[in-house]
């Protein structure tokens, strides 16, 4: 099973639980700013030889002083009683892809190997439009490790138009 179909099935878990879905979204951006901004909460959530008590310990800490609220302990927690805290940003992603289909939107993650000029933007737009309609949420970043191209996350479909996949598409065939 692939992680985005596993993180999603957490994903719709939680957003199904979750009575208040403005303060669920507002712990995902915690998460999502302190897995980009902070890097002792990255090394919690992905080294591997960190016990599980520790990281649940940690966690609820952090959720006392009003680092995050409840939203976010409980995907924590759940992740890292499963075993599944590696998923944590695929579920978050998830989270915010159902968050924007029960507004009608359709969230799309473009992330290019260099930063885009406005006509890449209009154009991705303009081509996405035409397939999924114009209630489109895009969100834009940058990785570098493509080197070249760009990937498309439509919800769970994924659009790769990177280098990599291509020359290993190349080679595959070969």
């Amino acid at each position: 099973m692939s992680q985005e179909v596993l993180a999603m099935r957490y994903a719709e878990g939680v957003f199904t639980a979750n009575n208040c879905q403005k303060s669920l979204l507002q712990d995902v951006q915690i998460l999502e700013d302190m897995l980009t901004e902070n890097h002792d909460f990255r090394t919690l959530t992905t080294v591997p030889t960190i016990r599980a008590e520790l990281r649940l310990d940690v966690f609820k800490e952090m959720s006392n002083k009003g680092v995050f609220g409840q939203s976010a302990l409980n995907i924590l927690r759940v992740l890292t009683d499963n075993g599944r805290l590696p998923l944590l940003p695929n579920v978050l992603n998830a989270l915010r892809t159902l968050d924007a289909m029960t507004k009608g939107e359709v969230r799309v993650d473009a992330v290019f190997a260099l930063e885009p000029n406005q006509d890449d933007i209009n154009n991705l737009k303009k081509q996405l439009a035409g397939r999924y309609g114009e209630q489109l949420n895009i969100h834009i970043s940058t990785d570098k490790n493509l080197l070249a191209g760009v990937v498309i996350r439509v919800g769970n479909e994924v659009l790769d138009n990177s280098l990599i996949h291509t020359v290993n598409n190349i080679f595959e065939r070969h």
